[in-house]
């Protein structure tokens, strides 16, 4: 029952004198959940639970003596902490032990446990598990379930018919229903509702399956960047796969290779790669040769570009530490341009498979509709998920070879003058932090006798001496510019 059912039969209960406990997921039934179970089995005992409460624990007849010992320590107030808990816990236990075995005899005369089940459960594994609360390692016990035609269950599987048997044989409204039909009819509602869950976890697990041929091949490839394993033949490969699919496009076998239009391939590489590129005239026209052309190319620019980017990195590395005392550690070791490679293909990934993951939550929402059109769900999931999963590789290749041939990094000169002007900037503002905390109270004393004694203070006094003024600290100093400010508002408003 719900949780909801078990407060509603709790207030009739009480309604009707009857002392009950309750047991259920509110926290205040939850934190009395072990005190409960205990007493529970005593003769005259009535407990109000869910089916998921109290799970995993039987229900001893006349009650369990160790729990009952615990509780009687907490109601003297002795922690379990304390020293002497063990002590008068032995010392009670025997007491409630007897206790116990005498409350058992009489439940057992009186029938065991009694289970009443107040609806069924739409699985019959839930209501074989609470007909097991009684009878539990031989003891005695019994169970009945009580069921309505509004119940849930009923209203939804075959409740208008039961109903109509019910209107047919004459029986009225109260009176119990039993029989071999009624309960046959309940079995095969919930067979129902059990194949459709069945149904509906098969299909779940059938579009999962899609997803996990996904994440094996992404995380596989990832794995192998993470662990440094062939990244720049990870990186060759994906510069091949873009040429031959362009090649392939433009390059159309069935047209003839005269009318090729080789200055989009032109374009392609321009795009790839950062450079203007152009065919030579005397090329042969044949897709297997245009393809070699354009790899052998594109390999050559790449090679020039980790030498020069290595060589930069490796200067800058040295002005580093001998300018500005920072040391780089870099993971490639003497591959300067290792790093960049690894962090450029790890965050290409991860971007572009987070964006791919919420298109096959899109398309998995909608994806149902296409049932209405006599075309099965899964199979178009299918087919549609391998097409963006697709559209994802060549994406993620696409970006992380833009990415490596458009990248720039500064020139050695020119982060040596970085660092210069960095320390010009430094030093001139820690010589205005020390102007600024310079106190001019302390360079008085300084200035008084290059002065001579001829500078006097207005203030002197008749005898040629000068009045020496006190010296304040700053605080008194911001109190006494405080006090005249009041005193010159309180004149101004007189």
């Amino acid at each position: 029952i719900a949780v909801e059912t078990s407060e509603m039969l709790s207030k009739r209960l009480k309604k009707n004198g009857i002392a009950h406990e309750v047991l259920n997921a509110k926290p205040e039934y939850a934190e009395r959940e072990a005190e409960t179970i205990a007493q529970a089995g005593r003769p005259g005992a009535v407990t109000i639970a869910t089916n998921m409460a109290g799970r995993g624990v039987d229900i001893k007849l006349g009650g369990n003596a160790e729990e009952l010992a615990h509780i009687e320590l907490r109601k003297r107030n002795i922690d379990p902490e304390d020293e002497n808990y063990e002590t008068v816990f032995d010392e009670i236990l025997p007491e409630f032990e007897q206790q116990v075995e005498a409350e058992r005899e009489k439940a057992m005369a009186a029938g065991g446990l009694y289970v009443c089940g107040t609806e069924r459960h739409e699985s019959r594994r839930i209501d074989n598990q609470l007909r097991g609360r009684s009878g539990r390692q031989g003891d005695p016990g019994r169970s009945r379930f009580y069921i309505s035609l509004e119940d849930d269950l009923m209203q939804r599987f075959g409740g208008d018919r039961i109903k109509l048997i019910m209107d047919r044989l004459g029986w009225e409204e109260g009176q119990v229903i039993d029989g071999r039909l009624i309960s046959r009819s309940i079995e095969t509602a919930q067979k129902r509702v059990e194949s459709f869950h069945f149904d509906a976890r098969k299909h779940v697990t059938e579009y999962d399956d899609v997803m996990n041929k996904q994440r094996q091949v992404i995380y596989n490839l990832r794995n192998r960047v993470l662990h440094g394993q062939d990244i720049r033949q990870e990186i060759l490969d994906m510069v091949d796969d873009l040429l031959e699919i362009a090649v392939v496009i433009v390059c159309d076998e069935k047209t003839k290779s005269i009318n090729w239009d080789l200055s989009k391939l032109e374009e392609r590489f321009s795009f790839l790669f950062n450079t203007r590129f152009k065919f030579k005239s005397d090329i042969e026209l044949d897709r297997q040769s245009i393809f070699d052309f354009l790899r052998k190319e594109a390999r050559q620019m790449y090679e020039r570009r980790v030498s020069d980017i290595s060589s930069r990195l490796a200067a800058i590395d040295t002005i580093l530490k001998e300018k500005a005392g920072v040391e780089i550690e870099r993971s490639g070791g003497d591959k300067p341009f290792f790093d960049f490679e690894q962090h450029t293909i790890l965050e290409t990934m991860d971007h572009l498979w987070n964006v791919h993951l919420q298109e096959m939550d899109h398309l998995r929402e909608g994806i149902g509709w296409r049932g209405y059109g006599q075309k099965n769900p899964l199979h178009e999931y299918q087919k549609e998920g391998f097409a963006i999963f697709q559209q994802l590789l060549d994406s993620i290749k696409e970006a992380v070879v833009r990415k490596l041939f458009f990248m720039e990094v500064a020139k050695p000169e020119d982060v040596l003058a970085q660092i210069e002007a960095e320390k010009r900037r430094r030093e001139e503002m820690e010589r205005s932090m020390r102007m600024i905390h310079d106190s001019p109270l302390e360079a008085a004393p300084q200035a008084a006798p290059q002065a001579g004694a001829q500078a006097m203070h207005p203030g002197q006094a008749p005898g040629g001496g000068a009045k020496q003024q006190p010296i304040r600290s700053p605080e008194e100093e911001r109190q006494r510019l405080a006090a005249q400010k009041r005193a010159r508002r309180k004149l101004k408003g007189a």
